[in-house]
């Protein structure tokens, strides 16, 4: 199998470009994961080439959409499957904790028995034959199938991607209305035509945030 990019839009105007890339179902696999979650994590090539394949989807998809603009935000997010841990997930982890805990935190240094604790602390399971170990940056799923498992990181990413992206907007619109009020010396200049659009503005962003 190749490696593989897909593209997911949202309505709200949100983009996610997931890059798949088989590995080698072999021992040697696994301790593998850790120095590549390192190189993967905040990739920068990784992220040029997401811009260049939404530059290209935005130009055929042009005429729909409004107001085009690919920003410079992005969130990034790993996940790590195992369909065919050739044993029960319990066994896996306990067997794996430590490569496991590096592979969530990026991190290939010895870490601490806390640490790792930590790392593999948010673990769900809803047969005996799946887990999932979920991180704020990394994600391993094991067991058969957990495509609607990780539906829900991607969707929960592109969520937080865009209370990010509001949180400064909104920054920048209450730094341009103190300045407008700053320099408004009587309450019968506050509400001129550039302040109050300032100010709907602020208010636009609060209604949007809470929708």
């Amino acid at each position: 199998m190749s490696p593989t990019a897909d593209v997911a839009l949202y309505d709200f105007g949100g983009a996610s470009v997931s890059f798949t890339f088989p590995l080698p179902a072999d021992g040697t696999a696994l301790e593998a994961l850790v120095p590549l979650a390192e190189q993967i994590y905040e990739s920068k090539p990784l992220r040029a080439a997401a811009r260049r394949i939404l530059e290209i989807l935005l130009r055929e998809i042009n005429p729909a959409v409004k107001s085009p603009m690919i920003s410079e935000m992005a969130e990034d997010y790993a996940v790590y499957r195992f369909e065919d841990p050739r044993e029960s997930p319990d066994h896996f982890i306990e067997r794996h904790t430590t490569i496991l805990a590096g592979i969530v935190r990026a991190d290939p240094g010895a870490l601490s028995s806390r640490e790792i604790c930590e790392a593999l602390a948010a673990r769900l399971s809803y047969t005996q034959t799946d887990a999932a170990i979920i991180d704020w940056n990394a994600a391993i799923l094991l067991g058969p199938g957990q495509d609607d498992v990780l539906a829900i990181l991607e969707f929960a990413n592109i969520e937080l991607l865009e209370l990010r992206l509001l949180d400064d907007r909104l920054d920048e619109a209450l730094a341009r209305a103190y300045d407008a009020a700053q320099r408004t010396r009587s309450m019968k200049h506050l509400f001129n035509w550039k302040q109050s659009s300032e100010l709907r503005l602020i208010s636009h962003f609060h209604l949007e945030a809470a929708a």
